[in-house]
């Protein structure tokens, strides 16, 4: 009597797991896209080893490292049933990305890129919370910036002037998506890294893949599109790390980025990918003073006036802090 209990209790068990994912695929698929780190892998894995939360797919492709990267993986992958590993060719970052991706089973995505780390309860965190959002297709949380050694470099004032701006709230819910999109104008992007984030599988379909086109900026172009169209939480906790170093390439060039990514926001503005609105026009322009590309014709009154507005000022912490009240500011009158 007891085995048959014990079987029906397992098989009960599986199927309410199975149901919870989908016929028997993971909650969460971690995507861990690689080229030649191996020196910061034993960190990465252990930080998913460590997870509270089990439920989840390791999803590992492999740009055919050279320095030991993919040996580590294969240890890993005969350690752990619930780890997938292939080796992609070398197209570029995104393209690895987008390699990860298509692979991935799970109801949520989350980008574990292989210099980085994230805390034991990060998984759980975010799932809970996305769950918790009718309708949720991404959760974004605090911005935790480390050092080569670890060590905590985050900007906090970012993320106050993102709360003053986006009106993130300092307890978990729901994000504001237009009031994103006018933070990810002024900061660079809504979030500083996709290893913040926790995105259901499915938006994709509505997105699209991270675009290859526009180098290492297709995921400010990708969030841009995904604040858009997507209902979207924020978790006040910093969960997920970004680890600077002189060799990525959003330290190597940062006017050059700023100048990629104005363009990118007038190509959105100029195919209504951006909402209208006196908020959006003015952060628009300020956006584009930043930038050293000519200001374009056509333009809206007050993003020309933005534009002037911050003309021969850098995209310096009190440029951004007076780019936020003004666009506060009329926010707030243009609503009245």
């Amino acid at each position: 009597m007891l085995p048959l209990i014990f079987i029906y209790s397992y098989k009960m068990g599986r199927a309410r797991r199975e149901t919870a994912s989908g016929e028997g695929n993971p909650m969460v698929s971690i995507c861990l896209p690689n080229l030649n780190n191996r020196a910061f892998l034993p960190e990465r894995i252990t930080s998913i080893r460590d997870q509270s939360f089990k439920d989840y797919e390791v999803v590992i492709s492999d740009n055919f490292s050279d320095d030991g990267a993919f040996e580590y993986f294969q240890e890993y992958e005969r350690s752990d049933s619930r780890v997938r590993l292939f080796q992609k060719p070398r197209n570029g970052m995104y393209a690895n990305w987008n390699n990860c991706l298509e692979a991935a089973r799970g109801e949520w995505i989350y980008f574990a890129t292989s210099d980085d780390s994230m805390s034991a309860d990060c998984l759980q965190k975010l799932v809970n919370l996305g769950n918790q959002v009718p309708d949720c297709g991404l959760v974004t949380s605090a911005s935790w910036i480390i050092g080569l050694a670890g060590d905590d470099q985050s900007q906090d004032w970012n993320d106050r002037l993102g709360r003053l701006l986006a009106g993130r709230r300092v307890t978990a819910g729901r994000l504001d998506g237009r009031r994103e999109l006018l933070a990810g104008m002024l900061f660079g992007t809504p979030t500083v890294s996709m290893t913040q984030m926790i995105i259901r599988r499915s938006l994709f379909e509505r997105t699209g893949l991270l675009p290859l086109e526009y180098g290492s900026s297709g995921d400010f172009i990708w969030q841009m599109r995904a604040f858009r169209l997507a209902t979207s939480a924020y978790l006040p906790r910093k969960v997920g790390s970004w680890r600077r170093h002189e060799s990525q390439a959003t330290s190597s060039n940062v006017q050059g980025l700023i100048d990629q990514r104005a363009r990118m926001l007038m190509a959105m503005w100029r195919g209504n990918e951006l909402a209208r609105g006196a908020d959006m026009e003015v952060a628009l322009g300020f956006a584009l003073a930043w930038s050293q590309e000519p200001l374009p014709d056509g333009l809206p009154l007050r993003t020309r006036r933005a534009a002037r507005l911050m003309k021969g000022r850098q995209r310096t912490k009190p440029a951004v802090f007076m780019a936020v009240v003004v666009t506060r500011i009329v926010a707030l009158l243009s609503n009245a």
